[in-house]
């Protein structure tokens, strides 16, 4: 079953510093999609993002939420709060939070 991970970053209005961060976080996704896993398969692709009042948001699309956000967590910026959850593709449910 395929998943959408979510990651809401806030970002305060005319946060110029924090915007570019997450964007750099979002090329450094987009580059390592490539990178097959274990069995072959790829665990996550970049799905798109959006900025909306109060945040971005970065989604990516999986198999293994979880594996995944594990998978990216280093490289996520450190000075930008972020909120994760996950749902069903294609599904307008609420996130749940991770295990």
């Amino acid at each position: 079953m395929q998943y959408e991970l979510v990651l809401q970053f806030a970002l305060a209005p005319r946060d110029v510093a924090r915007f570019d961060r997450i964007t750099e976080f979002e090329n450094r996704l987009e580059r390592r999609r490539e990178h097959p896993t274990v069995d072959g398969d790829k665990l996550y692709a970049l799905d798109g993002s959006d900025c909306k009042l109060g945040y971005i948001e970065v989604r990516l699309v999986t198999n293994d939420p979880p594996r995944a956000f594990e998978a990216i967590r280093g490289t996520m910026p450190q000075s930008c709060p972020c909120e994760v959850g996950y749902r069903a593709a294609d599904s307008g449910d609420a996130l749940a939070p991770l295990p």
